[in-house]
């Protein structure tokens, strides 16, 4: 349960971290714009920060969704012994 809780925790701080990212980009952006004060350099490489972050969180979401697969079991007849031997 540990394992569970330190694993959300992980994935709670990078989704904000990356959210914190995008959404300060934007602001830089927005400012920019109401401001009048438009710097194409400046702009490119927030929407940079916005594309690498969103990237980033759609392979986070891939691999989650990779790992929540729905596990199928299939039964079968084993002997303890032929088990034991393959260990």
């Amino acid at each position: 349960m540990s394992n569970i809780f330190s694993g959300t925790a992980i994935f709670n701080h990078t989704l904000k971290n990356e959210i914190i990212k995008i959404s300060m980009s934007t602001d830089n952006i927005n400012n920019s714009l109401v401001k009048n004060e438009v710097d194409l350099s400046q702009i490119k490489e927030n929407l940079e920060v916005i594309s690498r972050s969103a990237e980033y969180l759609m392979k986070m979401v891939k691999r989650i969704q990779d790992f929540s697969k729905e596990i199928t079991l299939q039964e079968t007849v084993n002997y303890i012994p032929d088990i034991l031997k393959t260990g």
